[in-house]
């Protein structure tokens, strides 16, 4: 499943690219999404930066279907590996992302695009399940999930460049 969605932020890009890769926004964003526990990994190699982040997430409020799939508690991990600045001042993660012990993922990019007023952020990657069967409606019901991640980041980002 296609997910594409963006968000127009106060910040240039540069100021949002060096908020994101600090361990103490990583923190805020792992506990505004509820997680029950999260660890938080920030790295260099060459230009790039690596941000590693797993959250153990309750499953309570899915429906029973998925839960009798998940249990209790899943593990989401994500790496989001930035490059340097392009020509233009945007910058640009890959994303991935995976659920311990479930056959779903999510690859795709994270943007950061220079505007006017600020900054844009851009997420696009796909969804997917890999469940026989339900597998599209699981990843209907994960598409919103990671659409309000996406929008609690962005929220914690224009809180804090808003400061």
């Amino acid at each position: 499943m296609r997910i594409a969605t963006s968000v127009e932020l106060v910040g240039n890009p540069d100021d949002v690219f060096e908020m994101r890769i600090t361990e103490e926004f990583q923190n805020a964003k792992c506990a505004a999404s509820r997680a029950l526990s999260y660890t938080v990994a920030i790295s260099e190699r060459g230009d790039r930066t690596i941000i590693q982040t797993s959250r153990v997430m309750s499953t309570q409020g899915f429906p029973e279907t998925a839960r009798s799939i998940v249990g209790t508690e899943l593990t989401i991990n994500e790496t989001q590996d930035w490059g340097p600045p392009g020509a233009d001042g945007s910058y640009v993660a890959k994303l991935t992302a995976d659920i311990t012990g479930v056959p779903m993922s999510m690859t795709g990019s994270v943007r950061v695009d220079p505007t006017e007023t600020g900054s844009r952020q851009i997420l696009e990657a796909d969804l997917k399940a890999n469940i026989p069967l339900i597998g599209g409606k699981i990843e209907k019901l994960a598409m919103p999930v990671v659409e309000a991640g996406f929008d609690v980041e962005a929220l914690i980002l224009s809180e804090w460049l808003f400061d």
